[in-house]
């Protein structure tokens, strides 16, 4: 036992098995639903694969945390990636009683991977796989199975939590599951964002300029190859405006070289890991999510909350957060579509007043209250 239980049998056990708990739409999801579930009706346990994370120091003082690796990529990539291997290499059934065991009414695996697989294992708990995934345009493996083979990948699930409608949609869709699926969408603390969108900010941006703020991990799902391209005729074109682009990943060097390469480095900012990125976001004209898929998106969600225009690409999540285009301009996936919506907006302030007008109206759908109510629908049954 790695806590002890005091009151367990008055609350519902609940078990949250993720990859890591760093930065990503995931584990930011994951952070925001624990630290809001009543801790009177629920007894929480994180337990991650990776240590440390960013998201873990923010877990609730009440929430039990477990984590398995003694290291991460970022500590030791070679031999991160040994342990993993080793770790996964042992048998499922072996593995879920060594680390989780029968201990919880519910397993959720955050994640339609590794942590799906594991809680599949469970002898006695309901088995949850939330899913935050566009089968279609999504390139990992679970995609590319058939609908015979997801069936069989996923057939110890009891039931899965989709983050959005369309997501749901094509989930099902292509495996089928229809009668055990429910949609919840993802927490978004709206009071805490407002609240660190005052705080002084890492990077205060140039109010002459148009300044376009873009947050993600440096991953080629995010597209930022794509908007950093579609800023460069706009800079060409002597349009005042700059790109700042919070996040790292793996893509962190091919971006800059291609910052450089293009001749942006007095345009585009790659400001890394940014503790509070709500400041700088508070700061933007207009938000742009370039990505290539989205299942929710809350970096979306987050420039609606503060009020920012946004600028997506036309994915699962961002289609129905914006409502088909009522509250932000949805466009095509190519850099001359980002770049006509972005010239768009500076040519045109009067559009671009009416997007902001529009992003506050749309803060009410984020009521944190409300999404908690879906999920103990959920977890309550």
């Amino acid at each position: 036992m790695f806590y002890e239980v005091t009151d367990s049998m008055k609350r519902k056990k609940i078990l949250f098995y993720c990859d890591s708990m760093n930065n990503g739409g995931t584990e930011k999801a994951t952070l925001d639903l624990v630290n809001n579930l009543s801790s009177d009706k629920y007894d929480i346990t994180v337990i991650q694969l990776e240590p440390d994370g960013r998201y873990q120091k923010e877990l609730g003082k009440h929430i039990h945390n477990k984590q398995i690796l003694p290291v991460g990529p970022e500590d030791n990539f070679k031999y991160y990636w040994r342990l993993r291997r080793l770790y996964e290499s042992i048998p499922l059934k072996v593995l879920h009683k060594l680390v989780i065991g029968d201990k919880y009414d519910i397993e959720i695996g955050c994640g339609y991977s590794f942590p799906t697989k594991i809680i599949q294992k469970s002898k006695t708990a309901r088995r949850i796989s939330w899913i935050h995934m566009d089968v279609e345009l999504d390139k990992n493996y679970v995609p590319s199975l058939t609908r015979e083979e997801g069936q069989a990948y996923f057939k110890d699930v009891d039931e899965f939590v989709c983050v959005s409608k369309d997501c749901a949609k094509k989930f099902n869709n292509k495996f089928g599951f229809n009668e055990k699926t429910k949609v919840c969408y993802n927490i978004v603390p709206v009071k805490e964002i407002e609240n660190k969108a005052k705080e002084k900010p890492e990077v205060y941006l140039n109010k002459d300029k148009f300044n376009i703020v873009s947050i993600g991990r440096l991953t080629n799902q995010k597209g930022f190859d794509i908007l950093i391209d579609a800023v460069e005729p706009i800079v060409k074109e002597n349009k005042n405006c700059e790109l700042y682009i919070i996040g790292m990943g793996e893509d962190y060097e091919a971006l800059s070289n291609r910052i450089e390469k293009l001749g942006l480095k007095d345009n585009v900012h790659l400001l890394g890991y940014v503790k509070n990125p709500y400041s700088i976001l508070a700061q933007a004209d207009v938000y742009v999510c370039s990505s290539r898929h989205e299942s929710f998106s809350l970096t979306v969600a987050e420039s609606l909350i503060l009020g920012i225009p946004v600028i997506s690409t036309r994915c699962t999540g961002p289609i129905e957060l914006l409502e088909n285009g009522k509250y932000g301009m949805l466009i095509g996936h190519e850099s001359s579509d980002i770049q006509n919506a972005v010239v768009e907006l500076i040519n045109d302030k009067e559009k671009l007043e009416q997007y902001r007008k529009m992003a506050s109206l749309r803060k009410s759908f984020f009521e944190v209250e409300k999404n908690i109510k879906e999920w103990e629908t959920v977890l309550d049954r």
